[in-house]
């Protein structure tokens, strides 16, 4: 009789993250590591702040408030920074509430706010180390109702750093966007109807941000699903699930737009050992300033961050290769 040999591994490994097997009745790495999150926003959030010793209180409405969003029926926290003071606070849409969750709030002009996924702090689960981290990727599906009513809104990563006092629109050529390391993806355009979307980046506070053109525009009342991922130190930008540079023919919900030929995506490279954090952006503008929500519904969810093999994409994935 033949007797098995031992192994020194006990018992097989956990999700198929760097291409290892995936195997049935086990949670995957980003359930165990709580490092993957979806949100299809269809239950009423709960907005709240954590005081001095971490008393919780009611949302606030006031100018440099930091907020916590949470929600019934999913694990995702989001951190809410009021630049300006909000009367409104993040609620599902008001008489379709099964078409996502409102992000814009008020709609006065050069009002600011903020979102970070996870929280403005290095232990947020989300968080991205470069040069450490799997490939990970930020993306979130909304419909912005009027171009025109806002200068800045978009997703993207940012490092670590105390929120930014937004006097201005921050993401956009020749400004001072306050913080040192991001990347951006969405309008940055003060009050332009129907905007390119674009991207912006800045490494180590050069201090003037670099502004790039994606040729795709946000038409009033669209939805588009906005995407960054990180490989490396490497930052891949995607709009409705191609890459920035091809044919985009359809919007966030997979219905039919106008196709439009995207244009050659900048290389921008984060420093090694940066700790980023997923941000919302928004500051509104004067001009028939209208809903910016987040919707729920689609094949994607409103919502999604983390390590792309928990997303559908393995890091092995021959798709990606050509980077």
């Amino acid at each position: 009789m033949t007797l098995a040999v031992p192994t020194t591994r006990q018992y097989p490994g956990r999700g198929a993250n760097g291409g290892q097997p995936v195997y049935a009745h086990q949670m995957s790495d980003g359930a165990y590591g709580r490092n993957y999150a979806s949100l299809r926003p269809k239950t009423k959030p709960l907005v709240h702040t954590i005081g001095a010793g971490g008393i919780t209180a009611f949302g606030a409405v006031s100018a440099t408030q930091i907020d916590v969003i949470s929600f019934p029926d999913n694990q995702i926290l989001i951190e809410m920074y009021q630049n300006t003071a909000q009367t409104l606070l993040p609620r599902l849409v008001v008489g379709t509430e099964t078409d996502g969750l409102e992000i814009g709030l008020d709609l006065v002009d050069n009002e600011t706010v903020e979102y970070v996924v996870g929280g403005n702090h290095n232990a947020n689960p989300y968080a991205y180390t470069v040069g450490t981290s799997a490939p990970a990727a930020f993306r979130c599906t909304m419909r912005l109702a009027d171009g025109s009513g806002t200068d800045n809104f978009g997703i993207g990563w940012r490092k670590v750093q105390a929120y930014a006092a937004a006097v201005a629109p921050i993401f956009l050529a020749a400004t001072d966007p306050t913080y040192t390391d991001f990347v951006f993806l969405g309008v940055a355009a003060a009050g332009v109807d129907q905007p390119i979307i674009r991207t912006c980046t800045d490494l180590n506070d050069s201090a003037v941000p670099v502004l790039g053109s994606t040729g795709i525009t946000w038409a009033d009342g669209k939805v588009h699903t906005l995407e960054v991922r990180i490989y490396g130190r490497r930052v891949v930008y995607f709009i409705n699930g191609k890459r920035m540079g091809d044919r985009v023919s359809k919007d966030g919900l997979g219905a039919a737009l106008t196709a439009q030929d995207g244009l050659t995506p900048p290389v921008f490279n984060f420093d090694t050992g940066d700790i980023l954090v997923p941000f919302i952006f928004n500051r509104f503008a004067t001009t028939t300033p209208g809903l910016i929500h987040i919707v729920p519904n689609g094949v994607l969810p409103g919502i999604e961050v983390g390590p792309l093999s928990e997303m559908g994409l393995d890091n092995a994935n021959l798709q990606m290769l050509s980077l």
